[in-house]
């Protein structure tokens, strides 16, 4: 359609593991009119799980009429 979609990583927080601090990601969703300007913040569209940590590149891909 006439919308720009972006998908981004984000830092959420700070897990610790095996003595290591890692970083939390949580991917987000944004919506743009002209792919110029764009809201504050995305919309969560993929939670981790407790212990995961290392998303770091979302890779989207259009199924008929749905982006998976």
């Amino acid at each position: 359609g006439e919308r720009w979609k972006m998908w981004y990583v984000a830092g959420d927080n700070w897990l610790e593991h095996q003595g290591k601090m890692l970083p939390v990601y949580i991917i987000k969703y944004l919506e743009s009119c002209d792919g110029k300007q764009w809201g504050p913040e995305g919309l969560p569209c993929f939670l981790h799980q407790e212990d995961e940590y290392g998303f770091g590149r979302p890779y989207v891909v259009r199924l008929n009429d749905r982006y998976c």
